[in-house]
């Protein structure tokens, strides 16, 4: 009796640690910012799609919350006729930041759309 009482209770652990392990998975495929950057650039091009003009994409950056005129703009590889806009973070080992650019030609039509992630390592 003593033996059945062991392999119960060892039943019971073993089952909350998969079902543990299966919701941290299921937690860490759930976050939109952990999909690939095509996939996001391809979520992005619905909501900002390429020709849109530039106060277009403003407009839907700050409505989503993403809009962040001044980020990076120290950077040599932000010209002025782009607009950055932070998507988000989440944590995995480190936190990761992620971060999009839309690119706009000479007549303020958006051209293209890149995903920059940035990793904080302290």
């Amino acid at each position: 009796m003593e033996k059945t009482k062991k392999e119960t209770i060892a039943r019971y652990v073993t089952l909350a640690i998969v079902v543990a392990i299966i919701a941290f998975f299921g937690v860490l495929v759930s976050n939109p910012l952990r999909r690939s950057d095509e996939t996001i650039r391809h979520r992005l091009e619905k909501i900002t799609p390429i020709g849109s003009t530039r106060e277009d994409v403003t407009a839907a950056a700050k409505k989503c919350g993403w809009y962040s005129p001044g980020l990076y703009s120290s950077d040599s590889r932000l010209a002025r006729n782009k607009i950055t806009g932070d998507l988000g973070s989440y944590q995995g080992f480190f936190k990761t930041t992620v971060i999009a650019i839309w690119e706009f030609d000479s007549s303020n039509l958006l051209t293209n759309i890149q995903i920059w992630r940035e990793q904080d390592a302290l």
